[in-house]
């Protein structure tokens, strides 16, 4: 009888399948993605950017053990700069961190409602002591940090825009002359949508029609009505005290609603933009540091009102 081969045939891996290897240790390793069907999505992702910038088995490996090695801190400031300090002028290796920048795996994604951000999976590869909450985008060191792009919206937790306008219509009527929409649901109908830029000069011009008095008891029921904490009729002469301070109005929305916002969410925001001016904001101190640019207010309908800051 002949003898059979009980050795095994050798599986010679290709380059592919080394660098998806190396890349799912590496997610194992950092606890990136919860199962190995989301750690088999997140794998593909990176080695697209692993491809795209001829990143090689070896420099993989050196680029995972410097990290381990080597804590990296983010900070305020031009992340490309950062990093090309961190990775010692290396431009291959920032290269790639910029093309992971932009991904945004499902596998990272907690839920079809919940889904992975700019930025996060970079955070989660350059701070492998980093994780996924059960809420919120990731904690680091217990600090739960929320992670955002370029279009941030800071939101009422309470009022919506329909709720805006009634609450408005019933304090305004008759005291100054509102705004008529040219567009959308409400054209040609009367508003008064005091926060509004392009209403800016018109509402300075109505609001000092009216006596100071009438303004500061207007406004201090428009920010209880609004629900936003703290002494409104203080508050509320810091707005009227030269007529209407549009600028005081806007932020102080903002402040009542970040506040909120960050006591239910997170510790600290972190707004990555593009990654070149990215701004931490750990208290309402650090609201200096945000333009309002644009506002969510859409008073014909039932969404939370909200300012876009950058």
């Amino acid at each position: 009888m002949a003898k059979t081969n009980s050795k095994q045939p050798k599986i010679v891996l290709n380059n592919v399948d080394i660098l998806r290897e190396q890349i799912l240790k590496w997610l194992v390793q950092n606890n990136i993605g919860n199962g190995c069907e989301k750690q088999t999505d997140i794998s593909w992702n990176i080695f697209r950017s692993v491809h795209e910038n001829k990143i090689n088995k070896k420099e993989l490996q050196t680029i995972i053990m410097y990290i381990n090695d080597n804590e990296f801190t983010l900070n305020e400031g031009n992340l490309w700069d950062y990093l090309m300090n961190y990775f010692k002028k290396n431009e291959k290796y920032v290269s790639l961190f910029k093309s992971i920048f932009h991904l945004t795996p499902c596998g990272l994604s907690t839920s079809p409602n919940a889904a992975c951000g700019k930025g996060e999976l970079l955070y989660r590869l350059l701070r492998p002591n980093s994780v996924q909450p059960s809420r919120g985008d990731i904690s680091d060191k217990s600090i739960k940090k929320e992670l955002k792009g370029n279009e941030v919206r800071i939101s009422s937790n309470t009022i919506t825009g329909k709720q805006y306008k009634n609450i408005t219509d019933k304090l305004f009527k008759g005291y100054i002359e509102g705004n008529t929409p040219k567009t959308g649901g409400l054209k040609g109908k009367l508003c008064f949508e005091i926060e509004k830029f392009q209403y800016k000069i018109h509402y300075e011009k109505e609001f000092l029609k009216i006596s100071i008095d009438k303004r500061l008891e207007l406004f201090s029921e428009l920010l209880r009505q609004l629900n936003i904490d703290g002494d409104v009729l203080n508050i509320s002469n810091s707005i009227v005290e030269k007529g209407f301070d549009q600028k005081k109005y806007q932020r102080i929305l903002l402040k009542d609603w970040f506040i909120k916002y960050k006591r239910d969410n997170f510790d600290e925001l972190i707004i990555l933009g593009n990654g070149e001016d990215i701004k931490i904001i750990k208290d309402i101190s650090d609201l200096d540091k945000l333009e309002i640019y644009s506002d969510f207010f859409r008073i014909n309908k039932n969404a939370s009102l909200g300012w876009y800051v950058k």
